[in-house]
């Protein structure tokens, strides 16, 4: 049975999904059974073990993108904790500045989507711990 919002679709072009269903060369279900492979675990599909975490996703070593990206991250998490200290203000400020300024760049290499993932996570987390840290007082020890 061809659900009704295809039947009246005027989009029927041939080798389209619609289209071969209006000719009966699909059978019940055969296009939402062929994405079962797309659906499955990453991990299966490369060769790895399901729940490994790992962020060269694309099968190929990826080591300065990867140092940079848990450095992004790690310096982000550094800038946004001490922005919350009101005398901690110079380390949040400049913690912030490299870890914004070095994430745009490391995000500007990256090369996996997991890769993007963190380094977007630090990015945010600098961003938020170098203006707390410029609130609190800026790049320069107050009194």
């Amino acid at each position: 049975m061809i659900p009704a919002y295809i039947r009246r679709s005027r989009t029927r072009l041939p080798g389209t999904w619609p289209y071969l269903a209006m000719r009966g060369k699909l059978e019940e279900g055969e296009g939402v059974a062929s994405m079962r492979n797309v659906l499955g675990p990453a991990g299966n599909a490369a060769g790895r073990a399901p729940g490994r975490f790992t962020l060269n996703t694309d099968g190929v070593r990826h080591p300065a993108e990867n140092v940079m990206t848990v450095a992004t991250l790690l310096i982000g998490l550094l800038a946004f904790v001490t922005g919350f200290i009101v005398r901690a203000h110079m380390i949040a400020s400049w913690a912030g500045a490299i870890g914004f300024l070095g994430g745009l760049y490391t995000q500007y290499i990256s090369a996996t989507t997991a890769q993007r993932s963190l380094i977007i996570v630090g990015i945010v987390a600098s961003f938020v711990g170098v203006a707390l840290g410029i609130y609190h007082g800026g790049f320069v020890p107050g009194p």
